[in-house]
């Protein structure tokens, strides 16, 4: 079977970035959809330090084969810091749909204002983008 490419579009419309990844498939080059979907869904807008910051993260597997993935995530307040949580290996069966509640404690040294949290999940023989999702939340006083 033809190998599969992974190629991403990155556009930009206002302040928010978005970026769609398509399987680029060699073999008749059309273009196939990602073989895994991801979603975000924050519950906690706002958190203090030393508080929770809790989400809902959605994983679909779009194929009728097991799909193991990277997941990984990064928090940001500006283009300079950033902090990436923990990366996850995930195998989703054919088809499968899991929803994943996370809960990260948010360091008491933390400063208040807006953070983005990013979400990546990616192929983990070569690391090439499937899906991507961010939230963003408040740090309060």
């Amino acid at each position: 079977s033809p190998r599969n490419i992974n190629t991403f579009v990155q556009t930009q419309l206002g302040d928010e970035n978005f970026v769609h990844s398509y399987l680029l498939n060699l073999g008749n080059n059309g273009f196939l959809p990602p073989a895994v979907d991801g979603d975000m869904e924050l519950l906690t807008p706002e958190v203090t330090p030393g508080g929770e910051l809790k989400f809902k993260a959605t994983f679909v597997n779009l194929t009728a084969e097991p799909q193991s993935f990277f997941y990984a995530t990064i928090v940001k307040r500006a283009a300079h810091q950033k902090m990436m949580i923990k990366p996850e290996i995930m195998v989703l069966a054919a088809n499968e749909t899991r929803i994943v509640e996370k809960t990260h404690v948010v360091p008491t040294d933390m400063r208040p204002g807006e953070y983005i949290y990013e979400g990546y999940i990616r192929d983990p023989e070569d690391s090439s983008l499937l899906d991507y999702d961010q939230f963003t939340f408040t740090v309060l006083p």
